[in-house]
């Protein structure tokens, strides 16, 4: 049970509100760039983020693509890889559970799978 469950059951009325307001700490200032593609994404049915979406899969391609501009494909392998490890950190704090974020950490890794033909953090590891 999260504290806003708690708070929620405490107080019996309001418990939208007070999720609301009971975030986690704020994405890291390297990844903010990610918070505009997370609200893009949460208008999207969260079923819809748990597969193949072409649309979605652009959307994290344009947000990507202007850190990336202009860097070579190592250079670019290594930002992309910094900022998944970015996400995944911010991801594992409590209160995280909305799909748009992990599609996103996933979809990155997907860039670098099959865009840059690194597989390494797919498999786990930074070889």
């Amino acid at each position: 049970m999260t504290t806003a469950d708690t708070q929620c059951l405490m107080f019996g009325y309001g418990c939208e509100l007070i999720k609301e307001h009971i975030m986690p700490t704020p994405i890291p200032e390297e990844i903010n760039y990610l918070s505009d593609l997370i609200d893009k994404l949460s208008e999207f049915d969260p079923e819809d983020l748990g597969g193949d979406n072409p649309e979605a899969m652009d959307l994290v391609e344009k947000a990507i693509q202007p850190i990336i501009d202009g860097m070579s494909d190592s250079e670019a392998i290594e930002v992309i890889k910094k900022h998944c490890q970015l996400l995944q950190g911010w991801l594992q704090q409590a209160g995280i559970s909305d799909s748009p974020p992990f599609y996103i950490q996933g979809a990155m890794l997907g860039i670098l799978a099959f865009k840059y033909g690194d597989y390494s953090a797919l498999m786990g590891s930074d070889e």
